[in-house]
């Protein structure tokens, strides 16, 4: 993690938030996203949208995650409706095809924007 940022330990086992052009990524520590963890991650990710001025995107890296619940997706929208009215759009990567499915079964691959691979990643991030 970068200096100067002040996570405790038991935040930053969830995830390491880096802002790099506009761009706020959070890399999800696997291997489940659950009540606990998704509620801490949104709300790191939320202090970091109010402490940053230029966020044009939010990138959430699943590439570590193998198991989300209904709590878990429910952060992810909590981090989409934080991100929106600063108009960052939330973008998911890395998602392997069980956690995809779940989105696309809940109907919340229409709310995002999905990268599958790393060029789609940077696709994305250049509109």
């Amino acid at each position: 993690m970068a200096q100067g940022q002040h996570e405790d330990s038991s935040e930053e086992r969830f995830a390491e938030i880096r802002i790099e052009r506009g761009v706020l990524t959070a890399k999800l520590a696997g291997p489940n996203i659950g009540q606990r963890e998704g509620e801490v991650i949104a709300s790191m990710i939320q202090a970091r949208l109010e402490t940053s001025d230029a966020v044009s995107s939010v990138v959430l890296d699943f590439t570590d995650i193998s198991f989300i619940n209904s709590a878990g997706l429910g952060s992810c929208i909590t981090v989409h409706d934080d991100a929106k009215p600063r108009g960052a759009a939330v973008v998911l990567y890395g998602m392997n095809a069980s956690i995809h499915d779940v989105f696309k079964m809940t109907r919340l691959d229409k709310l995002f924007k999905i990268a599958t691979d790393e060029q789609r990643l940077e696709k994305i991030l250049a509109k």
